[in-house]
């Protein structure tokens, strides 16, 4: 269904670059056949830094938080889907994510 195809980069500077880039092109585009693939690609770049990186690392908040928020679009792509169960899944763990790092804008978006 959906490929991801970006090589992911070298380092948590290069990722989180990445990770923002992401970020723009997905608040910029409307066509949900488009921009879910590149909220996988958040995510999974999200995970892959979360396995490596020290919990205290400043790193590690930045990544919880483009996870969390790769969630919540998973969340509301699920909800656009009717798939409402998969959707609750997909907020509840953004939201423990967001408390844990202190993230209230996200906190707030996912309860929105």
């Amino acid at each position: 269904m959906l490929c991801i195809t970006h090589a992911y980069a070298q380092t948590p500077q290069q990722d989180t670059a990445r990770c923002r880039q992401l970020e723009a092109k997905i608040e910029a585009e409307q066509n949900d056949d488009v921009w879910p693939a590149w909220n996988l690609e958040i995510k999974a770049i999200a995970d892959k830094n979360l396995k490596t990186l020290p919990p205290q690392s400043l790193f590690t908040k930045i990544f919880k938080k483009f996870r969390s928020g790769a969630l919540n679009n998973l969340g509301y792509l699920s909800q656009m889907q009717s798939k409402i169960p998969e959707a609750i899944a997909y907020y509840d763990t953004a939201s423990v994510i967001q408390q844990d790092i202190g993230d209230k804008e996200g906190m707030a978006t996912t309860l929105n």
